[in-house]
């Protein structure tokens, strides 16, 4: 409360009106980071979840692959070379798994570089807390500095007030010139 003449001046709504401003901001720049990460988590979800989808059913295949290659060798037909059936076959399944092993190198990449992306945004999003961190208590440094300075005011307005009801009390210059230096340093 600060009085100037007659008239009363609370400034608690003031200072109220100023915190519900600051945390508005805050609380939007947090909101629109958060709707930025769940878009972003989503779309590489999805990619994982094809990739092991992709994987899932390459190692589903490998059992088959090697079961046909042990039947085939047990149960060579009667007609033909032997030794040549046996290395067709062989060939056969060794591109198959070679095929097999190349798509898993692929997809072992895409996990790695997903990953990696993950550990980027990660980083920035770690930044971006940091910087609101700070912008936090800059802005509640910023409104101890305001508090301050309506203190000092307040004290003005009081000596203020008090030499001009012609009151019994004596203002020093001193008082007066203290008080201008406080607000001065609290300004600057």
């Amino acid at each position: 409360m600060a009085s100037m003449g007659n008239q009363t001046i609370d400034i608690a709504p003031f200072l109220l009106e100023l915190r519900h401003n600051i945390s508005n901001s805050i609380q939007e720049d947090v909101d629109q980071i958060i709707l930025e990460l769940k878009g972003t988590i989503t779309e590489n979800l999805a990619v994982v979840q094809t990739s092991v989808n992709e994987m899932n059913s390459v190692l589903r295949t490998l059992p088959s692959t090697l079961v046909r290659f042990t039947t085939d060798r047990i149960q060579p037909p009667a007609e033909g070379n032997r030794a040549s059936f046996d290395l067709t076959v062989m060939n056969a399944t060794l591109r198959r798994l070679k095929h097999q092993n190349e798509i898993l190198k692929r997809r072992a990449q895409a996990a790695t570089d997903l990953q990696e992306v993950i550990r980027q945004q990660n980083a920035i999003l770690s930044g971006q807390n940091r910087e609101l961190r700070l912008k936090t208590q800059q802005l509640d440094m910023r409104t101890q500095d305001l508090k301050t300075e309506l203190s000092v005011l307040s004290s003005i307005v009081s000596l203020h007030n008090r030499s001009l009801d012609g009151s019994t009390e004596r203002i020093s210059d001193t008082e007066v010139t203290a008080l201008s230096d406080r607000l001065a340093d609290v300004t600057v």
